[in-house]
C-alpha cells in the first residue's frame, strides 16, 4: 500500500507541475508600451534637434511628438527613416516618440521627455549723445544690459551673458573704459556703459549695437541699440 501511495503522490506532483507549466505558457507577455520616458533631454527654444536610431535595425520607423501642436509648439517633417528633426518653437514639456517596424511587426514605443528652455529676449533701444571732445560735457552711453527676461509663459529667465557687435559709421570713433571686442561674450552688465564717441562729420551719425542675450547656453533673440552721435562742436574763434 505504501508503494501505491507513493506512486499516487508522485503522479499528483507531476500533474501539478504540468498544470503550472501550461498556465505559464498561456500567460501573455507584459504590455510593451512604456509607462515612463526612457530618456530625458533639455533643449533651447528656437533650435532644431536631429534624433537618430543607432543602430538602424528596422525596415521603417514611426515618429511623433505629443503634448503640443505641430506648427505652434514645434515643426517637423514626417519621417520613416532612422533620423527625425524637430524645430522646437516654444518652451514647454513634450514627449518625442519612435516605434520600429521589422518584417511587418511593430515594436514598443521609445519615449524621450523633452524640456524646451525659453530663449531670452531684449527690447530694442536708442539714445542720443553729444560728440565727446572735452571734459565740459562728458556724454557717455550710460547703458546697462538687461539681466532678466519674462517669457510669454511667465517664466523668469536670467540672462547670463551677451554677444555684442557694433557698426560704427565712417567719421565716428568709439571709445570707452571697457570696450567690448567685436563678437566677444560679455558677462558684465555695465560693460557698455562707459562707451563714448567722437563724430567728426558735419551731421549726426548712428552707431548700431546688435546685442544677442544668452541664458546659459540658450541663445536668445538679437536686439539693436542705436546711438545717434551729434557732430563735434567747433571751438569758438575769439577775436579782438
Amino acid at each position: 500500500m505504501k508503494n501505491v501511495a507513493k506512486k499516487i503522490s508522485l503522479v499528483a506532483i507531476l500533474l501539478a507541475a504540468m498544470s503550472v507549466h501550461a498556465v505559464a505558457q498561456t500567460t501573455p507577455p507584459a504590455a510593451t508600451q512604456p509607462n515612463a520616458p526612457q530618456a530625458t533631454q533639455t533643449v533651447c527654444q528656437s533650435l532644431s534637434t536631429t534624433y537618430t536610431i543607432n543602430p538602424d535595425f528596422a525596415d521603417e520607423y514611426d515618429w511623433k511628438v505629443v503634448n503640443g501642436t505641430q506648427g505652434t509648439n514645434y515643426n517637423y517633417t514626417a519621417s520613416t527613416t532612422n533620423t527625425f528633426t524637430v524645430n522646437w518653437l516654444t518652451e514647454g514639456n513634450f514627449d518625442l516618440m519612435s516605434q520600429a517596424t521589422k518584417d511587418g511587426c511593430k515594436g514598443p514605443w521609445s519615449v524621450v521627455a523633452v524640456t524646451v528652455a525659453p530663449a531670452p529676449k531684449m527690447d530694442n533701444g536708442s539714445s542720443t549723445l553729444c560728440s565727446f571732445v572735452t571734459t565740459e560735457q562728458e556724454d557717455i552711453l550710460n547703458y546697462e544690459l538687461p539681466t532678466t527676461y519674462t517669457s510669454d509663459a511667465g517664466t523668469n529667465v536670467t540672462i547670463t551673458k551677451w554677444v555684442v557687435k557694433v557698426e560704427v559709421p565712417a567719421g565716428v570713433t568709439r571709445y570707452g573704459v571697457s570696450i567690448a571686442a567685436e563678437g566677444t561674450e560679455i558677462t558684465d552688465k555695465a560693460a557698455l556703459a562707459n562707451d563714448y564717441f567722437v563724430n567728426s562729420n558735419t551731421t549726426s551719425a548712428d552707431v548700431v549695437y546688435t546685442i544677442t542675450p544668452y541664458a546659459d547656453q540658450c541663445e536668445g533673440v538679437a536686439a539693436t541699440y542705436t546711438v545717434t552721435v551729434k557732430p563735434t562742436v567747433a571751438a569758438p574763434s575769439i577775436t579782438w
